[in-house]
């Protein structure tokens, strides 16, 4: 044993030498280094996760699974990793978690409102308030809605799944124009000009959306209340790997697909004051969204901050009811609502028409 630890010896003609070992890492130094690595490894994944999402067809059956799913997961290893980090006070770590960071909030669907902060124009004219709900029949509990519809004041109502009989039960009072179609429910404090159906060709009872005539300031304004295929009959037999899993998969999406593209024909040609709210099922990151829905102005990706859940179940949550708007609008203020029975939360959005 010498003054600077335990060291190896040769004896040679009964001489001791020490053996030169080289530098030894300490074991907290290999620590480092792999956490390191595994923070890079991380922001990597989570980057490819987020490119994968937001370019890769949502016909691909992973990706799918990725955007409909429980994505908080993803933030399991970001926490300790972190812990790690400070743990071992490893300053270089700041980079890649920074990285992971950005690449988790944006795979996460946190919504920056770019747009808004980025267009100075000023605001005129007037604002129409619209609020629209998936209230998914029985489960609506009418009191909620109408304390809602009370506090908010909205000028245009639009509920899917609507079973009520009686609409002003939730509106209160006089002062409205309300049109039905099987699921779907309109009302207006502007007079309903006309009333038309979208049905799938194929499917005759399936009503896809209505779209109506609002007559406002002696303008007409077209209005669309939406409620596109759900994805979960596919995604459910490809959680539970049930046999024929992927065809049943296949088919939803491909039903998806048609529905979006048959009512992006639908509305195609109307002028710049369209507005389109309802359950479209889609997220706004999804393929079909971005080539179907992109280029309107979404209320809340224009106006808020944050996730802006609208649809959850036990495990996830996700954006899937819009408020859009063509050009001749400029939305100013977007917000998800209160508990009203549903899975899904209300969306209330201002809209103002543009100078």
């Amino acid at each position: 044993m010498s003054d600077l630890g335990p060291r190896r010896y040769r004896i040679v003609n009964g001489v001791a030498s020490p053996i030169e070992t080289g530098p030894q890492w300490p074991v907290s130094r290999i620590a480092r280094v792999i956490i390191l690595v595994l923070c890079w490894v991380y922001a990597a994944t989570l980057l490819g996760f987020y490119l994968a999402a937001s370019f890769l067809p949502a016909e691909f059956w992973p990706v799918h699974l990725v955007l409909y799913g429980p994505r908080w997961i993803a933030a399991l290893p970001l926490i300790l990793l972190v812990s790690l980090a400070a743990w071992l006070r490893l300053r270089w770590s700041t980079l890649p978690l920074g990285a992971a960071l950005m690449s988790f909030l944006g795979f996460w669907e946190f919504n920056v409102p770019w747009e808004n902060l980025l267009t100075t124009s000023g605001e005129s004219g007037q604002t129409m308030r619209v609020l629209t709900c998936n209230v998914q029949g029985r489960d609506l509990k009418i009191q909620n809605l109408a304390d809602l519809v009370k506090a908010a004041q909205p000028d245009v109502v639009c509920l899917q799944e609507c079973s009520l009989t009686d609409p002003l039960v939730v509106l209160g009072g006089e002062g409205w124009h309300c049109r039905s179609a099987g699921e779907f429910c309109l009302a207006s404090r502007y007079p309903i000009l006309d009333f038309e159906e979208l049905r799938r060709p194929e499917k005759n009872n399936r009503i896809i959306a209505v779209r109506a005539r609002l007559s406002r300031s002696g303008k007409a304004i077209p209005f669309i209340s939406v409620h596109l295929m759900t994805p979960r009959r596919g995604l459910e037999p490809l959680i539970d790997w049930r046999g024929g899993g992927i065809d049943s998969f296949r088919e939803v999406a491909s039903v998806q697909q048609f529905e979006s593209e048959l009512l992006r024909r639908w509305v195609e040609g109307a002028s710049d004051s369209i507005v389109l709210a309802g359950d479209f099922n889609l997220t706004a990151e999804h393929s079909l969204f971005r080539r179907d829905w992109s280029g309107y102005r979404n209320a809340f990706s224009w106006t808020s901050w944050g996730l802006g859940h609208t649809m959850f179940t036990r495990h996830i949550g996700l954006r899937i009811d819009h408020i859009l708007c063509g050009p001749a609008w400029r939305p100013r203020w977007c917000d998800v609502g209160p508990d009203v029975g549903s899975a899904h939360l209300p969306v209330v959005a201002d809209l103002v028409e543009s100078p």
